[in-house]
């Protein structure tokens, strides 16, 4: 009896015991794939150099000021640069409740993360290949200037770091095949900067028009989940 019990298989028990170490082994390269391109994401700080009150900031520092304190509430210089987004008002509320040098510290390194880790996974995707993707990152880092002065990774928060994420967001979710929720990351990232909105707007307005059969109605989803973030930026400036 003992000896017909041992020679009884268990395939099951060992398909388990097999297969457990290969999918530990998946989830751990997954997580140190992770920690890499998070820690890609940070380096930008000291990579390419964090900058506050310099640049664009020279000009939308004291504009975030004026709006958090109330004064210069008349002032054409001041009360002219934040129309056209949410970005600002945002930020000024913001700065009520914490320091603000130290919150645009912490909304450039959450948004460099974020942004690194959103690349990662749309070039993932669309590459297939994580080597291929990590590259990705590391040429995003890599400064290029581009039009009217703006850069591929910028060394301050503005606007389009912030709105960055949210558009990386929209396309990973039109490769999801959820246009709709497409749409509204692309309503946010033009609330945050319409530049970004605009474009990466029209980017995927194609790639949905691209589509086969339904195009239309994925068309019409997208349009009608962006369109409320927009129309309250537009009625808000």
């Amino acid at each position: 009896m003992t000896g017909a019990l041992a020679d009884i298989e268990f395939p099951l028990m060992e398909k388990s015991i097999q297969t457990a170490p290969a999918h530990e082994n998946r989830a751990a390269g997954a997580v140190a794939v992770l920690l890499l391109v998070s820690f890609l994401g940070i380096s930008r700080i000291w990579v390419g150099g964090y900058h506050f009150g310099a640049a664009d900031n020279a000009w939308q520092v004291p504009a975030v000021r004026a709006l958090s304190s109330g004064e210069f509430a008349g002032d054409y210089v001041f009360s002219r640069p934040p129309s056209l987004s949410l970005f600002f008002p945002l930020v000024a509320a913001l700065s009520k409740v914490f320091e603000l040098q130290a919150l645009y510290f912490a909304c450039y390194a959450a948004a460099s993360v974020a942004t690194a880790i959103l690349l990662f996974r749309l070039s993932s995707r669309m590459l297939s290949s994580a080597g291929a993707a990590v590259l990705a990152v590391l040429l995003l880092l890599t400064k290029k200037d581009i039009i009217a002065g703006a850069t591929t990774w910028d060394p301050l928060f503005l606007p389009r770091s912030a709105a960055m994420p949210f558009m990386l967001l929209s396309w990973l979710s039109l490769l999801d095949a959820k246009p709709g929720r497409a749409g509204a990351f692309i309503g946010i990232a033009f609330a945050l900067h319409p530049l970004t909105g605009v474009y990466s707007g029209v980017v995927s307005a194609i790639y949905v028009a691209s589509g086969e059969r339904g195009w239309w109605r994925d068309l019409a989803l997208f349009t009608l989940w962006a369109a409320p973030a927009a129309a309250v930026t537009l009625w808000l400036s």
